[in-house]
């Protein structure tokens, strides 16, 4: 599969590339959405507001050791 998304012409010598371009691979295909025409777009992803450190000590005190 790897061989044939990337068109390479023959079976590399070394298989740690290849791993970590279909790991590149994987991670790009899953954080995109393909659309029923075709194309793709971003995946949208709600993120969470920021929070301090002191509501994080608040919320988790009994996790903290002053």
């Amino acid at each position: 599969m790897l061989q044939r998304i990337t068109v390479l012409p023959e079976k590399p010598e070394y298989f740690d590339a290849t791993d970590a371009l279909a790991v590149a691979i994987c991670h790009h295909y899953s954080s995109k959405v393909i659309m029923s025409d075709g194309g793709i777009e971003p995946m949208r992803t709600k993120k969470a507001p920021k929070k301090s450190w002191e509501q994080f000590v608040n919320a988790n005190g009994h996790r903290v050791k002053l």
